[in-house]
């Protein structure tokens, strides 16, 4: 493991550091060779050693066993997804980061019944695995037989399966009964993209366990040939979007001739492959997270990638989720009572283009009224968002999502990316995006949404110098936001298909990938419009409502 975390650094960093890196992952290699056979804990796990030998010869009898395993699956933070990477490395199988998953489920020569095996797929690993509350309600239920049942059914929960076999036996319960999951979360359903710096950079995919790496080729030949078109459309679109160009926006056609080149690009080779498998084991749309250290790749339009194999957008199989590298982790509010509490932040300058401010806040009042009356969700209104109004409805109380309303701005000459709110006489204010990682982040904020153009665009030099990208290394869960000037009508369609679902009770995924689908058959859309809105989270199983019961 600190061979390969020094490798790694070699890659990402230089100096003293790696060389650093490098003696102290000697020096551990060294001393674990040569204590693996001293130490007690580490011996008692060698399977040609005595003390397995001894337990495995031993007879059976009539004992039933159970047990709980947990196959490591990392979201959230690059260091988690890096260090399941350096485990995969060593076991070269699936594993709870430090011993493989199939260990846990082997006495010997037997295998432990199905029935009385509990799982984890995703967060869970070999150092919290009994911090969970399946493994421990699942352990108690085993070991109580009948009156850890009798004790589940009082409690309202459904009955547990059990063996008629073995007397005293009872079963671990199974995930699906146990608990409730989304689909987001499960570990075959998210393929990560990570293309890291080099000479040539790197595409490192994953998925299920399974890992390629792939060069990423951006100068010659065909590769070259590639980056150059899809860097001369994008260039199109911005011009035309701005005023600055002769020719239109891409229409149809040509929208999927491009996009056939991005997918071409964002897939190479082995890359290719594993997502072939990984689209065609999963029945529900993937779950495709992509991290990029090169900031002018990552502010291409990879939402357009158009599968020419399936002739279908990349969209229509997955939700395609931006990830960034930072190193501040998200943040992860403490578990709330209460109402969801939403704020709808509006800012209408008067030398500014006027929005459909008042059909959207409309449309997300209809989209949460029956929480709102149910009381099961509050919803507030910021008419006329100025800097400090807005800073004193976030220091002043709970808010777990900010819905704003309004203008995004793009600095071209800077390479930066604001939010236009409003001074005291309806004047436009400039907010950057470093005030604004300053006004929004550590407030518990669980989602923001900026219904605003250009506020999904990263710098090509400092990609976090965009708004959406510098509130998602600044710790703030999830942001939706806009990669190019959008109609308004379309950015209102978006805004009110998006909260409609996630009133329902949709993970934030699928209801950004709903909403899409709700843009690109709105009257009067552009046909690149739906894929303007760009999600960028570090998990998008992020329920936010539960749905009212019928």
């Amino acid at each position: 493991m600190a061979a390969w975390v020094a490798k790694l650094a070699e890659e990402l960093t230089s100096g003293a550091l790696v060389y650093g890196l490098d003696f102290a992952a000697e020096a551990l290699v060294w001393i674990a060779r040569r204590a693996g056979g001293a130490l007690p804990g580490i011996a008692a796990m060698d399977p040609a050693g005595a003390f397995l030998a001894d337990l495995n010869a031993r007879p059976g009898g009539s004992a039933a066993y159970g047990a709980a395993v947990a196959r490591f699956t990392p979201g959230g933070s690059l260091a988690r997804r890096l260090l399941d990477a350096g485990a995969e490395a060593i076991f070269r199988m699936p594993n709870d980061l430090v011993v493989p998953t199939e260990g846990g489920l082997s006495l010997g020569r037997r295998r432990i019944d199905e029935r009385h095996v509990v799982r984890f797929d995703g967060g869970a690993h070999h150092l919290n695995l009994f911090a969970q509350e399946r493994t421990r309600k699942g352990l108690k239920i085993f070991l109580e037989g009948e009156e850890g049942r009798s004790a589940a059914r009082s409690a309202g929960r459904p009955p547990k399966p059990h063996s008629p076999s073995k007397k005293s036996s009872s079963s671990l319960p199974s995930p699906a009964r146990s608990a409730q999951k989304s689909p987001s979360s499960s570990s075959s359903s998210r393929f990560d993209l990570l293309l890291v710096d080099g000479a040539p950079p790197r595409l490192v995919a994953s998925w299920a366990g399974a890992r390629v790496v792939e060069p990423f080729e951006t100068r010659g030949g065909g590769a070259g040939e590639r980056m150059r078109r899809i860097i001369a459309l994008h260039e199109r679109v911005l011009r035309a979007l701005d005023g600055r160009g002769a020719g239109p926006l891409p229409k149809a056609a040509e929208l999927k001739a491009y996009g056939a080149v991005l997918f071409e690009t964002l897939f190479p080779g082995e890359v290719r492959r594993l997502w072939d498998a990984a689209r065609g084991a999963s029945a529900r749309p993937l779950e495709l997270v992509f991290t990029s250290a090169l900031g002018w790749i990552a502010d291409k339009p990879w939402e357009l990638a158009w599968d020419p194999s399936r002739k279908r957008f990349l969209s229509d199989d997955a939700v395609l989720v931006r990830n960034v590298f930072g190193a501040i982790p998200p943040e992860a509010p403490a578990p709330r009572k209460g109402p969801l509490r939403i704020l709808v932040a509006v800012a209408q300058p008067r030398d500014a283009t006027p929005v459909s401010a008042r059909q959207e806040t409309a449309a997300i009042r209809a989209a949460f009224a029956p929480l709102v009356k149910a009381g099961l969700a509050v919803l507030d209104v910021l008419p006329a968002a100025t800097p400090a109004g807005l800073h004193r409805k976030l220091a002043s109380a709970r808010v777990d999502v900010l819905h704003f309303v309004g203008h995004g701005a793009w600095d071209e000459k800077e390479g930066e990316g604001a939010l236009l709110l409003v001074d005291g006489r309806g004047r436009s204010v400039w907010v950057d995006a470093d005030a604004l990682r300053r006004l929004l982040c550590g407030r518990g904020l669980r989602l923001v949404v900026l219904n605003a153009c250009e506020t999904g665009r990263g710098s090509r030099n400092d990609f976090l110098r965009g708004v959406a990208p510098a509130l998602l290394a600044g710790g703030i869960p999830a942001i939706l936001a806009n990669q190019y000037k959008v109609l308004d009508t379309s950015a209102t369609a978006f805004a009110r298909h998006l909260m409609w679902a996630i009133s329902r009770g949709n993970a934030l995924g699928e209801a950004a990938r709903e909403a899409r689908v709700a843009v690109s058959v709105a009257r009067g859309a552009e046909p690149m419009d739906w894929a303007v809105p760009v999600l960028y989270a570090r998990d998008t199983s992020l329920v936010l409502c539960r749905p009212l019961r019928r």
